[in-house]
């Protein structure tokens, strides 16, 4: 099943782990990258709480740069890199990029 939050970042990361907590579902939470931002506090809280919530997040264009350099998330990336108990972001195949 599918929970759809809109537009808020913030709302989707908290209320998945809000069901990770309560037990029982697998969650994952998907948004665009350059949006990852927004979800900084809730994602630093579910590592440091060791939550294994499933975050993905891809690119918004389906040529980088599409939409100008804005939607280009460079400062994003290393800020969750950088980020401690997270895991599985770093290596060479974090980034992957697979397209048709």
């Amino acid at each position: 099943q599918f929970i759809n939050m809109g537009v808020s970042e913030l709302t989707m990361a908290v209320v998945s782990m809000g069901l990770m907590l309560h037990g029982g579902l697998i969650a994952a939470c998907g948004t665009f990258f350059v949006f990852s931002d927004y979800m900084k506090p809730a994602i630093r809280l579910c590592a440091l709480m060791e939550l294994p919530v499933k975050f993905v997040w891809t690119h918004d264009a389906f040529r980088v740069g599409e939409d100008g350099p804005t939607h280009q998330p460079i400062e994003q990336e290393a800020q969750i890199r950088l980020m401690e108990k997270l895991r599985n972001h770093s290596g060479n195949n974090s980034m992957l990029v697979l397209r048709p």
